[in-house]
C-alpha cells in the first residue's frame, strides 16, 4: 500500500527499502538457527549466544509494522522516538519519513553489531532522511541509560529478553501518553513474558494490548509516570516478607 505524496513514495526511498528486503529479507518467524537455541528451555539465553545467530541475519520488521509505525508518528507527531534494535533500518526508515512528513523530530536507534550500524547509517543517506536519525553503537540498556529527552514513542525490535530492561531505563524520559510498539512478543512468548506481564498490569502504569501482526505487537500507552501507590506497598511487602 502506498500514499501519493508522502516521503515514502519519493524514489529513493523506495530503492533503500526494496533493497533491504529483497537482500535480507522479512522476519517472518522462520529462523530455525534460534529454534534451535530456544528448544527446551523456558530461561533466557545468553545474550551473546542470540547475538550470534542474528549477525548475519537482517530479520527486518514486516512492511506492515513499518506501515503502522509511519501512521502513528504521523498521528502523535512526536519529537523524540526511540527505536532498540536497528539492524539494516527498515522500520527507522518508516519512522523517519513520517519525522521528514511532519517537519520536525528525530528517532534515535539503537543496534550493536557495528556492521549492520554501517550499512543502516548508509542506508539512511542513501534515503534522504538522515537528518532526522541519530544512531546509538553498543547495547540498547547501556547506550539510552540517563536518555536526556522526553520521549515521545518507542518502538522495541532487538531481543525481547532484554525489552523490560530497556523500558524500565527509559520510563524516567517517558512523557504521560507515551506510544511504546513492541516486536515478536508472540513468537519469543516465553522470553517476553516479564516485559508483557509488566506492560499488561495497569498498576505499573501502562494500558496495553496485542496487535495480530507480524510475530505479534504488543501495543502499549504509558499512563502514569509512578506506578500507584497500592501497587508500590505491595511491592515493599514482599521484598519484607
Amino acid at each position: 500500500m502506498r500514499n501519493g505524496g508522502t516521503a515514502l513514495d519519493e524514489a529513493k526511498v523506495r530503492r533503500v527499502l526494496d533493497r533491504i528486503g529483497d537482500r535480507n529479507g522479512w522476519n517472518s518467524g522462520d529462523e530455525p538457527a534460534l529454534d534451535r537455541l530456544l528448544r527446551g528451555t523456558d530461561a533466557q539465553p545468553d545474550l551473546g549466544d542470540v547475538l550470534e545467530v542474528y549477525r548475519d541475519g537482517a530479520f527486518a520488521s514486516p512492511p506492515e509494522i513499518g506501515l503502522l509505525l509511519y501512521s502513528a508518528v504521523r498521528s502523535i507527531k512526536p519529537d523524540v522516538v526511540v527505536e532498540l534494535g536497528t539492524s539494516y533500518g527498515f522500520s527507522t526508515l518508516h519512522i523517519a519519513a513520517a519525522l521528514r512528513d511532519n517537519g520536525h523530530g528525530t528517532v534515535f536507534t539503537s543496534e550493536i553489531d557495528p556492521r549492520k550500524a554501517r550499512d543502516a547509517t548508509w542506508n539512511f543517506t542513501a534515503a534522504g532522511l538522515h537528518s532526522h536519525v541519530r544512531l546509538l553503537l553498543g547495547d540498547a540498556v547501556t547506550s539510552l541509560k540517563g536518555f536526556g529527552e522526553q520521549v515521545d514513542l518507542v518502538y522495541l525490535d532487538g531481543w525481547v529478553g532484554s525489552y523490560l530492561d530497556a523500558l524500565t531505563v527509559l520510563r524516567p524520559a517517558l512523557r504521560p501518553g507515551a506510544q511504546i510498539y513492541a516486536n515478536s512478543t508472540r513468537r519469543f512468548g516465553v522470553q517476553a513474558r516479564p516485559y508483557l506481564d509488566h506492560v499488561r498490569d495497569s498498576a505499573n502504569g501502562f494500558f496495553s494490548v496485542e496487535v495480530p501482526l507480524g510475530n505479534g505487537l504488543e501495543a502499549s500507552t504509558y499512563v502514569s509516570r509512578e506506578p500507584r501507590e497500592e501497587s508500590v506497598g505491595a511491592i515493599e511487602a514482599g521484598k519484607a516478607g
